[in-house]
């Protein structure tokens, strides 16, 4: 299996296993500079990356979740749930929408997008094992940015709207900030063991009573990745 492969596929189970496994994040970014400063990360609002689980070395990763959900805490910009990654390819040019869905076996290509240089697809197939409990239709999007291709992938529950058209919506957010927020040429090498990451502050103003924008701290003790994703008791609306 080759590295495109591998990133269309999502062959990550250390970082799913990771995120699954941890409460709250410890490093929670909203945004983070990958493969040498070449490609910026940021994610759509309400939504951060999971700083423990970024990788750097070899084929550069990022997971992505709603803030809420990393930081343990609900907050006025909540958003519905969703799983994001990203992967990074060097020197691989973008594969057709055909290519694309054959390499994810089993699946079945349902829509091809084509917007300002992000290719998107909505497929209905497998999805990874740490996510056996996530609607089969997902979206994966692919874009190239200073000498890499950039492959994106978007996971939410059974029946919510991340798996049809808000779905779309927010990975082509995030295609598109990937491409204006990273820089017009590549940049020189750097350490990116915290330089070019913000992380997200997490300190939030004391609530007031009958203000409903007020943070609410969320359960802990919540096992599985699956139901990080679902999280029973959001507020309605």
């Amino acid at each position: 299996m080759n590295g495109l492969t591998e990133g269309l596929a999502l062959s990550e189970p250390d970082d799913l296993a990771t995120f699954a496994e941890s409460q709250a994040s410890t490093r929670v970014l909203r945004r983070a500079r990958l493969a040498g400063g070449d490609v910026t990360v940021l994610p759509p609002k309400g939504f951060c990356i999971d700083g423990d689980t970024l990788r750097d070395r070899g084929q550069s990763f990022a997971l992505i979740a709603a803030c809420s959900l990393l930081t343990g805490r609900v907050v006025a910009e909540d958003v519905a749930p969703a799983l994001m990654t990203v992967t990074l390819h060097r020197g691989q040019e973008m594969p057709g929408a055909q290519a694309m869905a054959v390499s994810l076996k089993g699946a079945v290509l349902l829509q091809e997008l084509e917007l300002d240089g992000v290719r998107l697809l909505q497929v209905d197939g497998p999805v990874p094992e740490k996510l056996s409990g996530a609607d089969s239709q997902h979206w994966r999007a692919m874009t190239t940015v200073n000498g890499h291709l950039v492959s994106m992938a978007l996971y939410a529950e059974p029946g919510s709207t991340n798996a049809g058209s808000g779905g779309l919506e927010v990975l082509a957010e995030l295609a598109q900030n990937i491409r204006v927020e990273s820089p017009r040429t590549a940049a020189l090498p750097t350490s990116t063991t915290e330089a070019g990451r913000e992380r997200l502050d997490v300190t939030h103003p004391r609530a007031r009573p009958g203000d409903q924008s007020a943070e609410q701290k969320v359960p802990t003790g919540i096992s599985g990745l699956l139901a990080r994703l679902t999280r029973k008791d959001r507020p309605a609306g």
